[in-house]
């Protein structure tokens, strides 16, 4: 594992499938803790706890601004 993202905090939005999800590995595998933003419960958890430690999952509708 490469540690040039290490101390690093990713928010990777449409990070449960995709190229979101492409991106977020990446960064994961390189040393960053990433944030899968993403609005379909289901993949973004599983993404997440694919990733294990350094990923969480918040669910996230970009197109909302009252979304957290």
């Amino acid at each position: 594992m490469s540690t040039r993202f290490e101390g690093q905090v990713a928010i990777v939005t449409g990070s449960g499938g995709g190229i979101g999800e492409a991106y977020a590995r990446a960064l994961h595998a390189e040393g960053a803790r990433v944030v899968i933003a993403e609005l379909d419960d289901v993949s973004g958890r599983a993404v997440a706890d694919d990733l294990g430690e350094g990923a969480l999952f918040v669910p996230t509708d970009v197109g909302d601004p009252a979304s957290t």
